[in-house]
């Protein structure tokens, strides 16, 4: 049978017609339109195409005729290298795509890292609810150590975040007041998007517990626990959008035309992380509003371009932080921000020599 096709296969000669359609091609290429010269390609590929066709039905019929493993050694020897090369230049040509798909790949794997930690924290309360309630020592203990690290994550926002925020904003605004004023805002805005979207998943958790638990307390410890073990929040990039899209439409008087507040996105997406933690601990930490005009040496330190000798604030650099929500009476200040005061509102250029702000001794 094999042999049959062959003899069929040298009777019609498609390869000589092959070179033929070829040659004429050749001849008429300069001659030919555009759409002429591609038909006439077209013709050759499809013949090309049924000649490959039956030199694959010759090459199964005559390996059928040698059994089961006829053929098997020509076909590795011919076959192999060639496709092992094929297939290495072709992944070499993807790896520049594969470069960009990485990068885009990158950018969101904090957001699934989010994701993930939700998830698990989901599953471990659904199989075992009973082990999450702790007693009121272990929270208080947790209480210590998170106070500790939102502190000290608070400090190192302002050292690095904060002054590498500014570097960007700089690229496109040289006014370092507008650019203070602008860091500050969004920091507020997002602290603010953190907390508020903690509160949403406490309401979520008291519904999902509701009726599971008798005890009013016990649910309570229950929701605190499960919320210290989430350590993040559940939905980080869609607070983050929704804190860029607040902010590119209040504070757009500031911000130049080209420039929208995306541009310093990772300073929001820690500022939103930081707000969660904050709102997290047993007794919560909250910012400072920021809305008095009168500086206030407890909460505030003077920047190093402030009018020392006026009161007035001229602008906020730097949120103080609480122990307590922001609307307590009791509350107790752990970290001084820092503002600038003048006598009148300057609109000059000023170098960012702002020191770190300094921890109260009482904390």
């Amino acid at each position: 049978m094999a042999e049959d096709r062959l003899q069929r296969l040298c009777r019609i000669a498609p390869f000589s017609r092959l070179q033929i359609k070829l040659v004429d091609w050749l001849e008429e290429f300069n001659i030919n339109s555009c759409d002429q010269n591609v038909m006439r390609c077209c013709d050759i590929l499809e013949l090309n195409a049924l000649i490959q066709q039956e030199l694959f039905k010759l090459l199964n019929q005559s390996a059928a005729e040698g059994g089961l493993y006829g053929g098997a050694a020509a076909i590795k020897t011919k076959f192999l290298p060639w496709l092992s090369h094929d297939l290495i230049s072709g992944n070499r040509m993807l790896l520049p795509s594969f470069g960009m798909q990485l990068k885009d790949h990158q950018l969101t794997y904090q957001d699934k890292e989010d994701e993930l930690r939700t998830i698990q924290a989901e599953n471990a309360a659904s199989q075992d609810k009973a082990k999450l309630i702790v007693p009121q020592a272990s929270l208080s203990a947790v209480q210590e150590l998170q106070q500790d690290q939102v502190v000290q994550r608070f400090k190192e926002m302002y050292y690095t975040d904060r002054m590498d925020a500014m570097n960007i904003l700089k690229l496109y605004c040289d006014d370092q007041i507008k650019v203070e004023k602008i860091i500050f805002t969004v920091f507020q805005k997002a602290c603010s998007a953190g907390r508020f979207s903690l509160h949403q998943y406490k309401t979520k958790l008291r519904d999902f517990f509701d009726g599971k638990y008798d005890s009013p307390q016990s649910k309570e410890q229950l929701i605190q626990e499960f919320i210290f073990r989430l350590a993040g929040p559940y939905d980080l990039r869609a607070i983050v959008t929704d804190v860029i899209e607040d902010v590119d439409s209040s504070l757009n008087y500031l911000l130049p035309s080209d420039c929208s507040i995306s541009v310093i996105q990772s300073f929001i997406r820690e500022a939103c992380k930081l707000g969660w933690n904050m709102a997290c601990l047993v007794i919560p930490i909250d910012i400072d509003l920021g809305i008095e005009t009168v500086f206030d040496p407890v909460k505030y330190r003077r920047s190093v371009n402030s009018d020392y000798r006026s009161r007035i604030i001229s602008h906020y650099i730097w949120p103080c932080l609480f122990l307590g929500s922001s609307l307590a009476s009791n509350r107790k200040v752990i970290y001084q921000g820092e503002a600038e005061t003048r006598s009148t509102v300057d609109q000059r250029n000023y170098s960012s020599r702002s020191l770190l702000p300094k921890q109260r001794s009482g904390k």
